[in-house]
């Protein structure tokens, strides 16, 4: 195979240029809705011009993947080690402890080149939903991506090297075709690893690699021809720009336009330059190209980070950071990427492979040393700041007593909440997950106070319901088989005569792990327990928050902002709770009791407290502290005021007393 050199052609860096423009408008919402699609451009130009190299190195019997990586690495690695230095090193000083460890985390992912695996799979990964955790790297996975594809595809290459050029455009057409089906398939049903997963974006690359083998297989285009694809490809990545949005399933076939366009110009460019071949060669538009790496590399760093100290940022203000963004990416790459790309730096390959390790090494030290070391603290954190996850590290130690295993329950070994006088009477039984766990200090604190005998069965992760599995399936202290822990419970509050049982979960985790779970299975689970004789007490999930209320906390102090006033509206717990009030309140009778404790936390303009006289009401985003639990005491109180329930008969025979 032969093909024509590599000569520079500014319209690619007019390209860049404009794929990376349109990412930074979009990410600093400067009037491009689907400026997203900037990085499907990307992809184009990177398979085209890296295929192009290669194929070219291997006609001339040159190409070694040691020498291709070398240059990968000097294009790739310094700049984005200094940007990831910098994260760190802002994260040590402006990030809460929280924060601080998911950066660390993300660091980490560099060094294995997996941060679309990351992202993928960190909480709230849908790319388009409104961030709720500050993620500085996030815009790494589509490096990831890239650097995937060049780990197998030279080798690919090279090895079906002796393959006349149209057989490899064949092959290259079928790959792209299963990709892209794939993509399509997928942005439907599994849209999060669609999104940021390398089989469903490898077609995009490889819309670029067909370019680059194809060039030889078709004489040069008529001028006509070439300035009407041209003008088409343009048209086609501007409707992407403005014509998509967050709403809009992408990649799958939203992807064609962005990608096909971009191949159409380079296309009718390669041969004869067109009208938009010299637009996009436009002086200004090949200078921002040249910085466009750095410039993607700075633009989300510089607007997350501005974000967690100054959201809502107003549109001045995002154009100064735009601006900000282009200074650094300047910077960046006048003295770091051309030196270490000229060989200025790093002159030899066994230098630039040092540079390397050493890159990584740190990288992977720091960010496993930030993971795991619990007592690293930014050095910028109030004290303020940190009591709140110093409250939260304490009630979650509180709360782990309160795991009963089967073992435990098998053996009669309940909790304890109250004095611990296993002579008295048994009042209540509270069963259920964490949820019940975080109310289990104010219930153990009431029967200290009366003088009762509560106990409790709980674990996190598991439904009060009869034939319901738990969350972990996995977790050794429960059996394999739910049912068995269950039923030993009932046996217990059987032989007891436990005239009331509690039943506390987070019951929407249930029913999005089952949508039947709680419409069939929790009206089999009540009648057992009347079955036994047993009031039923069903607590209704208290509300609940998308903010992680420690982190929200902390930060706000760390940012000199008052806490005390804070309150927040549970937007999604509110959405959700008229179905909870239909499905809790057909079961409803002289023995069935709902506790609703909506009323004590938000107030009628549906604003939720979540700290009080300085103490956090929530350690997380659901579960709620001591001082959050006690806010419900007035609910809880009828627990402890009631006879025994109403029964036809019990099941040893005797008749139970009415209230």
């Amino acid at each position: 195979m032969t093909y024509p050199p590599m000569n520079y052609r500014p319209f690619i860096d007019g390209l860049r240029a404009l794929a990376v423009l349109a990412v930074l408008f979009y990410h600093f919402d400067l009037g491009v809705p689907g400026g997203y699609v900037g990085v499907d451009v990307f992809f184009v130009i990177s398979g085209y011009l890296i295929t192009s190299i290669i194929l070219k190195d291997l006609a001339q019997e040159r190409f070694h993947m040691v020498a291709f990586w070398e240059r990968r690495i000097r294009r790739i690695l310094p700049a984005l080690a200094v940007v990831v230095g910098a994260c760190l090193l802002l994260g040590w000083g402006f990030l809460v402890p929280e924060d601080f460890k998911r950066l660390g985390r993300s660091t980490l992912s560099q060094v294995y080149l997996g941060s679309n695996f990351y992202f993928m799979q960190a909480p709230a990964a849908d790319y388009f939903a409104p961030a709720v955790d500050i993620k500085p790297l996030l815009h790494t996975w589509s490096l990831a991506v890239e650097e995937q594809f060049y780990l197998f595809f030279p080798l690919i290459l090279w090895f079906v090297r002796r393959w006349p050029r149209p057989k490899l455009v064949q092959w290259l057409i079928g790959g792209s075709v299963l990709s892209l089906g794939l993509s399509i398939w997928g942005v439907y049903y599994y849209p999060t690893a669609t999104f940021y997963m390398l089989p469903a974006r490898a077609w995009e690359l490889c819309v670029g690699a067909l370019l680059a083998a194809s060039v030889n297989t078709r004489p040069a285009p008529a001028r006509w021809l070439a300035e009407g694809c041209s003008t088409l490809g343009l048209l086609a990545i501007v409707y992407a720009l403005f014509g998509y949005t967050t709403a809009t399933p992408f990649p799958g076939a939203a992807a064609l336009a962005p990608c096909l366009g971009t191949g159409l110009i380079i296309w009718a460019n390669e041969q004869r330059v067109t009208w938009v071949g010299k637009l996009l060669s436009w002086r200004g538009l090949v200078g921002i190209g040249l910085i466009s790496y750095s410039l993607y590399l700075w633009h989300w760093p510089v607007l997350e980070f501005a974000k967690y100290w100054f959201d809502p940022l107003a549109l001045p203000v995002r154009m100064v950071l735009a601006t900000v963004s282009i200074g650094l990416a300047w910077v960046t790459w006048k003295y770091v990427e051309t030196p270490f790309r000229q060989r200025r730096v790093c002159a030899s390959r066994g230098q630039i492979l040092g540079f390397a390790g050493l890159a990584f090494a740190l990288m992977l030290t720091v960010g496993m040393v930030i993971h795991h070391v619990k007592t690293i603290v930014p050095w910028g954190m109030p004290t303020a700041a940190l009591q709140y996850y110093a409250q939260r590290d304490a009630a979650i130690l509180n709360v782990l007593k309160y795991h009963r295993k089967l073992a435990d329950i098998q053996s009669g070994q309940v909790y304890e909440l109250g004095t611990g006088d296993q002579t008295q009477p048994i009042q209540f039984l509270i069963w259920g997950d964490s949820h019940a766990h975080a109310v289990m200090p104010l219930l153990e604190l009431m029967c200290h106070e009366s003088g009762m005998r509560g106990v409790g069965a709980t674990y996190s992760g598991m439904a009060p319901v009869v034939g319901v599995s738990w969350l972990d399936r996995s977790a050794p202290d429960l059996g394999g088989d739910p049912r068995v822990y269950q039923m030993a419970l009932l046996d217990f509050i059987r032989q007891h005569k436990v005239p009331n049982v509690l039943l506390v979960a987070r019951w929407e985790m249930y029913d999005k792990m089952n949508p039947d779970t709680l419409a069939h299975d929790l009206p089999a689970t009540i009648a057992l327990l009347r079955q036994l004789g047993t009031r039923v007490w069903i607590m209704k999930m208290v509300p609940s928050y998308p903010q992680h209320i420690p982190r929200l906390l902390a930060k706000r102090a760390l940012q000199g902002k008052t806490t005390e006033s804070l309150s927040l509206v549970p937007t999604d717990y509110l959405a959700e709770k008229p179905y909870y009030d239909a499905l809790f309140g057909q079961f409803v009778g002289p023995e069935v009791k709902i506790l609703d404790p909506l009323a004590y936390f938000v107030d009628a303009e549906n604003l939720g407290r979540v700290v009080l006289d300085g103490k956090m009401l929530y350690w997380d985003k659901n579960h709620v502290t001591l001082e959050g639990a006690k806010l419900i005491r007035p609910m809880l109180v009828p627990l402890f005021a009631v006879s025994p329930a109403t029964s036809a008969s019990r099941p040893d025979g005797s008749e139970s007393a009415r209230p």
